[in-house]
């Protein structure tokens, strides 16, 4: 399971991470000036080129997210509204409310009694799953004490209405499938996974960088991406200090940032 990436976190371990590259470092206590320029050039060049390759394919990321995320919403609204999320519940007034669920709406939604009717305070559960039928069957057994030999014909009455009960959740369930299936759901919801959880790996990757090299283009790049709110109106000036350190296509994508942040004014 991915966990948060904090940008205090990223700002706090560049800011502690004092140390030179350990090629540089390695090459100055050899006493080696030359090499340790060297080292140092070389490392600033390789880590410049792989920010930027991160940067590129997460804007490739971020676009295909967008686009996969407009298909997905497209498909759902072209299901069946049982199929699709909505309320598990439906009150004394016919009124689907209560929070989402993604389990499939009953086919046969179960008229409300007489003491519910016209009430909006009392509901019935109108998408049910797998476990709900489960749990219920476990409550029936408490309730009645089944395991007594005298209630064998009560347990067996309510093991066949369990059984049928689930196999009605399990027909419905299957039936969702194929219109998820049709409308090409689970591929969709596929490709938005695989491209957050790429999206997450470039962050923990530019974060390393930040760490390792306080390389100023790692640091704007990931400004740039981060997506928490924390200290959110002073990023347009943490750019704006970084932007004559930063280079390439980097540099006038943290313009264009800049702009749309907007300098914050205490």
């Amino acid at each position: 399971m991915r966990s948060a990436i904090s940008r205090r976190t990223v700002l706090a371990g560049a800011a502690a991470s004092m140390s030179p590259v350990p090629a540089v470092a390695a090459a100055l206590n050899a006493g080696d000036v030359e090499k340790a320029m060297q080292a140092a050039i070389l490392s600033s060049r390789t880590v410049h080129r792989e920010v930027e390759s991160l940067w590129r394919e997460y804007k490739t990321l971020r676009t295909q997210e967008a686009e996969a995320g407009l298909l997905y919403d497209e498909a759902r609204s072209r299901l069946p509204r049982w199929a699709d999320a909505g309320p598990a519940y439906m009150n004394g007034l016919d009124e689907r409310v209560g929070e989402e669920s993604f389990w499939p709406e009953m086919e046969h939604i179960p008229e409300c009694s007489e003491f519910s009717r016209g009430s909006k305070t009392v509901f019935r559960r109108i998408r049910v799953s797998p476990h709900d039928i489960r749990k219920g069957w476990k409550t029936s057994i408490s309730v009645h004490d089944l395991d007594r030999p005298k209630n064998k014909k009560i347990r067996a009455e309510l093991r066949a209405k369990y059984r049928a009960s689930m196999a009605k959740v399990i027909r419905r369930l299957r039936q969702q499938r194929v219109e998820h299936l049709q409308q090409g759901i689970p591929q969709l919801l596929d490709t938005l996974e695989l491209t957050g959880d790429r999206m997450f790996d470039i962050q923990r990757r530019l974060m390393n960088i930040i760490a390792e090299q306080r390389d100023p283009n790692a640091l704007a790049v990931f400004e740039m991406v981060y997506e928490g709110n924390d200290r959110l109106q002073s990023r347009s000036l943490l750019l704006m200090v970084l932007q004559p350190l930063v280079t390439g296509e980097i540099r006038a994508d943290v313009a264009a940032k800049i702009e749309e942040l907007g300098v914050y004014h205490a």
